[in-house]
């Protein structure tokens, strides 16, 4: 039950890894700036499911804790997870492999377009040596993600 719980996100971890901050272009001028110089769901769910595939153990997005059933959108200029209104700066932390997240960071193709200076994107990684990720229960009711699950 305990090893469930902890693979389902419903407990708290603790350990190593990074603190990403994703934020809009500076001074992003609607007239001017290319429309990827806003950070969209598209870009968060892409930042993420990098991280899980460079070996992350376990995410927080805005100090809500990311599970399987992770729902991250856009209404508008709103990015919502877990129904939940987000503004930037968008904060990652990240437990896991600090040499193989910096590495999948650093060479993406894609977060290096988006951060170059005609984009303008600001991304900020940082070590940590300990980080504390809150159970997804603690931020929000599983239930809703369920109802619809059925065992054989």
């Amino acid at each position: 039950m305990r090893e469930n719980a902890l693979l389902s996100g419903m407990t708290d971890v603790q350990g190593q890894g990074l603190v990403l901050t994703l934020d809009d272009r500076l001074h992003y001028d609607p007239l001017t700036d290319p429309i990827e110089a806003l950070i969209h769901d598209s870009t968060v769910n892409y930042v993420i499911n990098l991280l899980w595939s460079a070996g992350a153990r376990a995410i927080a997005f805005n100090g809500i804790r990311l599970t399987a059933v992770s729902e991250i959108s856009c209404v508008g200029p709103t990015i919502l997870c877990y129904g939940v209104r987000q503004m930037p700066p968008y904060i990652f932390e990240v437990i896991g492999a600090e040499e193989e997240l910096r590495k999948a960071l650093e060479g993406d193709s894609y977060l290096a377009h988006l951060t170059q200076g005609r984009i303008g994107v600001r991304l900020g990684v940082v070590s940590s040596d300990q980080l504390s990720l809150p159970s997804f229960s603690r931020t929000h009711d599983f239930a809703a993600y369920i109802d619809l699950l059925r065992t054989p």
